[in-house]
């Protein structure tokens, strides 16, 4: 359903935050707007309709990672060209480390300067990360249609690019004659230049594993594959303070030292340039540089959390960071990685700031231009639950309500109607797909439809529910896969304590893939000792992981040979990347059988089970031992299947003797 997030319009104090909004726009010296009381649902609405209101770029700030995917969604859902910005990781020491985070912030920014995005989701600690400046950026960026083949081969080596001989990945270019192909930021495949002479014939995007053509697309705009991008100038200032350093380091120090030198000197990949990000940027930018001048609306989802969720990640890069800091051998402006002394007050300072939150306390605005309390509600998930649902509508029913009930699927909605009616309750079935309208959403009228929100809500001086069958199960679930996938963990047996490894097991590292694991080892690096995990790859390569970053791999737990043994990845290698990218595409082909196959499943029309309490209770009192939280969650997930008017598709497993009977028993009773 479209225009799902109209219904935060309807209420008087949305109205009310409209004017001051416009009115603050239009001011040379904004001052933020605070909105207190809104929960659920209706911040994601409240967020939707001011950024349209707005009509501009703006940012919008959220706690963490997770939170920003599931938003950008809700706003691309609603029609808002909207990406994520995300954290990253400073690498401050000579190892193997992937650029993939970097080539996607980049891609953001580029993308917001362009204007090519209405709203960048981020968070505080995201946006407080020095990074390249705007100018840079758009200095180092070019039109691959407008450079000769020899041009395009100089520009992408400026740029970070490395030269191999088949592309595989992103960041990667390959040059054959007349053909060069490349992978850069902001695309799904690598791209191919085919040239006659030094004017671009034909572009077209090919499959890395193949290397065959799929299909015709345009030249890509070229952005850094990462974001400290050296020239001769800035590597002249890092020997320089290396140096200068060196003459006052400890041995230890002084090694670390001389090697960085000399990977300088020999024009290898310098994986420890962020390290000297101030040096190579003496007025690096962040993600609040890239906002246009003037009142850009920033929302800040959450006054408190922000602040609470930035200490606690300052704190993690300040002990990354302490060997750095503590050694004393920078000045102190070159060793800050972060802007965290600007906020809030530095940044927002000529922005729009609007401060959304659930409760009043703990918001400190001096002077604010507005200050607005919704009366807002929270409310539960009504899947399975129609008796709960009749006596709310009930009460909605008498204080003349407009009430809106979304649910996952056609089939559902259907269903639910039919529930309602036999109870007595006239509803308006809206199709899948159907815009909502205000003169639909009418006082005492119940709306069914298909759709989704974060949470239901009740929005009491507007007189609006908006409710929802979606179970906090299945809401639960969507955020574990964003969570997942943010931090992109390995599928596997993931490690919660050494105790899970003995010495020889096989592991997984998310970027170096497959070694084995050699033990614990202490290790000295410029004057610090820490505890390294020891994995051995292929030949005679050894990767030393910090301890405190046990989640970056998993057990193997895929096929091996006839001896038991496995075939270890090579450090720097592609062979690695190979693997995952035939695993995605095989994921991808399974993916798609799956949807066929579930598409047809949702089509086709089940029994839908009736429910009856009452009988259902006294046959579940009559079992003599209590139910496990995990038999519960079970027969709470299998009956509410059973009432869907859709073909069940369930499987029960469990060990001997751990209550599978129970659980069926109970599905055989209704």
């Amino acid at each position: 359903m479209k225009e799902l997030t109209l219904p935060i319009r309807l209420d008087r104090e949305f109205r009310g935050a409209m004017i001051t909004l416009a009115e603050q726009l239009a001011s040379p010296r904004p001052l933020p707007i605070v909105i207190n009381g809104l929960s659920g649902g209706a911040i994601d609405a409240f967020t939707v309709e001011t950024l349209r209101e707005a009509a501009r770029p703006a940012l919008v700030l959220v706690r963490a990672e997770s939170e920003a995917a599931r938003l950008s969604e809700v706003l691309a859902d609603a029609g808002l060209r909207a990406a994520v910005y995300s954290d990253r990781e400073f690498c401050f020491f000579e190892s193997s480390a992937s650029h993939d985070v970097e080539r996607e912030r980049l891609s953001v920014l580029y993308r917001f300067l362009s204007g090519e995005l209405d709203v960048v989701v981020s968070t505080p600690f995201a946006a407080l990360q020095p990074t390249m400046p705007p100018e840079r950026l758009l200095e180092l960026s070019a039109d691959s249609a407008s450079l000769a083949p020899r041009e395009l081969v100089s520009r992408l080596l400026a740029l970070g690019y490395a030269r191999v001989d088949a592309v595989e990945s992103a960041g990667q270019f390959a040059s054959r004659g007349g053909i060069i192909d490349l992978f850069p930021s902001g695309v799904d495949s690598p791209i191919r230049l085919d040239y006659f002479g030094d004017e671009l014939d034909r572009t077209t995007s090919f499959d890395p594993i193949t290397q065959r053509t799929v299909g015709v697309c345009t030249p890509p705009i070229l952005l850094p594959a990462r974001e400290v991008i050296c020239d001769a100038e800035a590597l002249r200032r890092i020997s320089q303070l290396i140096r200068t350093a060196e003459k006052k380091a400890d041995p230890a120090e002084a090694e670390t030292l001389r090697a960085e030198l000399a990977a300088i000197e020999s024009a290898r990949e310098l994986s420890f340039l962020d390290k000297y990000i101030r040096v190579v940027y003496p007025e690096p930018g962040t993600l609040f540089s890239y906002l246009p001048e003037g009142a850009t609306p920033i929302l800040l989802l959450g006054t408190t959390e922000l602040r609470e969720h930035l200490d606690a990640k300052l704190r993690l890069l300040d002990e990354s960071a302490s060997p750095i800091v503590s050694a004393k051998l920078f000045p102190d402006r070159i060793t800050c990685y972060h802007e965290a002394d600007r906020w809030p007050d530095g940044v927002l300072e000529g922005r729009l700031a609007i401060h959304v939150n659930t409760f009043s306390g703990g918001i400190s605005v001096p002077r604010a231009a507005g200050l607005f309390g919704f009366r807002c509600r929270r409310t539960v998930s009504y899947a399975s639950r129609t008796e709960l649902l009749c006596e709310e509508l009930a009460a909605y029913r008498n204080g003349k309500y407009r009430v809106l009930i979304l649910t996952e699927n056609d089939g559902e909605a259907e269903a639910l109607g039919a529930r309602l009616a036999e109870h007595g309750y006239e509803t308006v079935r809206l199709p899948e797909g159907a815009t909502l309208t205000a003169e639909e959403l009418a006082p005492g009228r119940i709306l069914i439809g298909v759709g989704r929100v974060s949470a239901g809500y009740e929005l009491l001086n507007a007189r609006i529910a908006i409710l929802t069958t979606v179970t906090d199960e299945t809401r639960e679930a969507a955020h574990r896969r964003l969570r997942r996938r943010e931090r992109r963990v390995p599928a596997g047996q993931h490690l919660l304590s050494y105790a899970d490894l003995s010495e020889g097991d096989y592991v997984v590292h998310a970027t170096h893939g497959i070694g084995v694991f050699e033990g614990i080892t202490t290790m000295t690096v410029d004057g610090v000792s820490r505890d390294y995990i020891n994995i051995r790859y292929a030949g005679v390569d050894k990767l030393f992981l910090p301890a405190d970053r046990l989640e970056l791999i998993s057990k193997y737990i895929g096929a091996r040979a006839e001896d038991g043994t496995v075939k270890l990845s090579k450090l720097g290698g592609t062979d690695w990347t190979k693997q995952k990218t035939r695993a995605k595409s095989a994921a991808k082909e399974i993916a798609r059988e799956l949807i066929t196959l579930y598409a047809e499943r949702s089509r086709r029309v089940g029994f839908a089970c009736l429910e009856d309490n009452d009988l259902e209770d006294q046959f579940a009192a009559a079992f003599p031992f209590e139910e496990t939280e995990a038999q519960a969650i079970a027969i709470r997930e299998i009956l509410g299947d059973m009432v869907k008017p859709v073909p069940m598709d369930r499987l029960l497993c469990g060990d001997v003797g751990f209550g599978k009977t129970e659980v069926a028993l109970r599905a055989a009773f209704r």
